[in-house]
């Protein structure tokens, strides 16, 4: 009879975890497995055709599915906390790997066939994923950038998935819980806000998490009606900041606080926020993505709305100094949108530094070694990412960027020790000139002048050389 009964529990543990895996993430899948298996425990007074039926059930369960330790390998060393739990309850932890293929060539119902085996473990051996933002948002565009830049066949076969997700928050959780995500697109502020929230949860979040390179700044727009003249004026006006603890909604509180600005803040996406800012049910969208944000140029009767501009003028000079800690300046251009910024005009804003983390993986794992790969390709290939097909943003992107607080991915430590000692032996002209590319967009940001076309940079590149040749007599540099 007790070894019925453990069968019994441990059918209906197995139930429990496959229902929740399936519908919410592997910390719900322990969390309902443990409440099943000590509530039976407790109800020692079933009936003996109850015992028979649980018998029955777990005899044709267990002929169709594995154990539910197989079922535990979902990244389960992912979460300490399910991890711990798991320690502390004597279930074994195999590696997810390959527990979740043998699941599939069973499913498939063709584990004999070597053929189909190979293609499984093919297709996943280096296929990494990347959890980014919504349709509309930069996060999506520059995942989709990756994959179509990176994804090759022949050598390594390396496939990149963009995966849509609701970014802020929600994307850091996903990097650190759930099954099958290897990246994420985040906002640098998120770890620490994660941190302060849950410390007990979150105190070695940084460890657990790692930067693999700064990617951009993501502006903070405030697109508001016409008849709201500045930051102040919010006040007790309704303001759409995006979807719940996204990216905007963090930002957005943490601004309109330090401004000490109480407006009626509500949580719509922004293809809501948009037609309630046209309908008239909120006053003011904010949004906060690398300019420019797709949908917000293609409004209707857009001469009724402007952007609302982050100046010390306009919101005090020590609540303006209290957002530069934090935030960098920055400026919303008529290039980005020509439609609500007049030409030769800008909004003058402030910016959040966006960065693609992995969870830190052991470096003996497959997970860290295709990861490793994703890097190479990554770093090795960035320069086709500035192409003019891809998004403007990459041309923001410097690799070598280090993130105060945080770690660097090892796998990318690694490629860019390696590639300074080439730069340190011997520098291209092409690189230098990339170099130069990168100083001059830069410099006319910052000075506020024109974007500065491939012909006009043609231009400094040959004239820095003549004044470069004039200078140097002899490999002598005459100042």
């Amino acid at each position: 009879m007790s070894s019925i009964f453990s069968l019994a529990a441990a059918t209906i543990i197995q139930v429990c975890l496959n229902c929740s895996v399936s519908c919410g993430g592997i910390g719900r899948a322990i969390d309902r497995a443990a409440h099943c298996h000590f509530n039976l425990y407790r109800h020692l007074y079933l009936s003996r055709q109850l015992f028979l039926a649980l018998f029955i059930l777990s005899f044709f369960s267990l002929s169709l599915t594995y154990s539910p330790s197989l079922l535990l390998a979902a990244d389960a060393q992912k979460s300490e906390i399910g991890g711990g739990f798991i320690a502390r309850h004597g279930f074994t932890k195999p590696r997810g790997e390959a527990s979740l293929n043998g699941q599939r060539l069973a499913q498939g119902g063709v584990a004999g066939n070597s053929d189909y085996g190979q293609r499984v473990a093919s297709r996943n051996s280096l296929t990494v994923s990347i959890i980014s933002g919504d349709v509309a948002s930069t996060y999506l565009r520059m995942a989709a950038d990756l994959a179509n830049v990176l994804d090759v066949s022949g050598k390594d076969n390396l496939r990149v998935i963009p995966v849509v997700g609701k970014g802020g928050v929600q994307n850091v959780l996903d990097v650190l819980f759930l099954r099958g995500i290897d990246m994420g697109i985040i906002q640098q502020g998120q770890l620490s806000y994660l941190s302060l929230t849950n410390p007990e949860l979150f105190k070695d979040i940084k460890k657990r998490i790692q930067y693999v390179t700064k990617l951009y700044n993501a502006e903070f727009h405030i697109l508001a009606r016409r008849n709201i003249a500045s930051m102040r004026d919010l006040a007790g006006r309704k303001v759409s900041l995006g979807k719940r603890l996204g990216s905007t909604d963090m930002v957005g509180r943490t601004i309109l606080s330090k401004l000490d600005i109480d407006a009626d803040m509500v949580n719509m996406d922004l293809a809501a926020g948009l037609a309630g800012l046209q309908s008239g049910e909120v006053d003011a969208v904010a949004v906060l993505g690398g300019a420019p944000v797709e949908g917000l140029g293609s409004l209707k009767n857009v001469q009724d709305f402007h952007f609302l501009p982050i100046t010390p003028q306009t919101v005090g000079l020590n609540a303006y100094f209290n957002l530069v800690d934090e935030f960098l300046p920055t400026k919303i251009t008529h290039d980005q949108y020509p439609q609500l910024v007049k030409p030769g005009k800008s909004i003058a804003s402030i910016a959040s530094s966006v960065i693609l983390v992995v969870y830190n993986w052991k470096a003996d794992t497959k997970r860290y070694k295709k990861l490793a790969i994703f890097v190479d390709h990554f770093f090795s290939k960035f320069e086709e990412l500035r192409q003019p097909a891809r998004h403007p943003k990459w041309h923001e992107v410097s690799l070598n960027a280090k993130i105060p607080g945080m770690f660097r991915f090892e796998a990318a430590n690694e490629w860019l020790a390696k590639r300074q000692q080439q730069i340190g032996r011997e520098v291209s002209a092409g690189e230098m000139k990339i170099a130069m590319d990168v100083f001059v967009r830069q410099y006319s940001k910052v000075a506020g002048g024109a974007e500065v076309t491939p012909l006009q940079r043609d231009d400094i590149w040959a004239s820095l050389n003549r004044t470069l040749g004039r200078w140097w007599i002899n490999g002598v540099p005459r100042l």
